[in-house]
């Protein structure tokens, strides 16, 4: 992604943002998918709870989204948001096969 570490996007659930702007939320959450889309990710990982439910939120919208326009051209790689304990032990199960 080109907006990494310092100059990384937030998945606009911070700060209360997602309470009080939920609609902003995930448009910013949308914009953050759509990032990570771009590098041909499977998956988005985040050590932040609230991250991991606008993204799995905004991720849900933007496959329903996709599965109406039904379009080949769109084919999105990005299937899962999890936190990154959950990609650590995907790893170790991943070790232990």
């Amino acid at each position: 992604m080109s907006r990494i570490r310092e100059h990384s996007r937030c998945c606009g659930a911070g700060s209360g943002v997602k309470s009080a702007y939920p609609d902003t939320a995930l448009k910013i959450a949308s914009k953050r998918i759509q990032d990570a889309e771009d590098t041909g990710a499977e998956i988005i990982a985040t050590s932040c709870s609230f991250c991991v439910l606008n993204l799995e939120t905004a991720l849900k919208i933007t496959l329903n989204d996709h599965k109406k326009t039904d379009d080949n051209k769109n084919k999105r790689s990005l299937s899962r948001v999890v936190d990154i304990t959950e990609l650590i032990l995907m790893g170790l199960e991943d070790e232990e096969n």
